[in-house]
């Protein structure tokens, strides 16, 4: 896989990885209970990007010898 597609693809997983983990937090601000149902969803799907974030960072880092550092908004 060429290196700019492996990180574009890298950039839109943790775009991804990000949106889940505001609705995740802004569902438990409201006081959902953990156990519920769709936080189970959601954190799964979540788990679902990380794992493929991971595996992209590592893939870039060794085509380029870059290292990848990531960002929060706001920050």
């Amino acid at each position: 896989m060429k290196r700019w597609r492996v990180l574009v693809s890298l950039e839109l997983e943790w775009r991804v990885f990000r949106f889940y983990n505001c609705i995740i937090t802004s569902l438990v601000n409201r006081g959902v209970k953990l156990s519920s149902p769709i936080l189970c969803f959601l954190s799964k799907r979540m788990d679902k990007h990380i794992i493929k974030v991971y595996s992209r960072k590592n893939l870039f880092e060794k085509q380029s010898g870059k290292i990848v550092v990531f960002y929060k908004y706001g920050q």
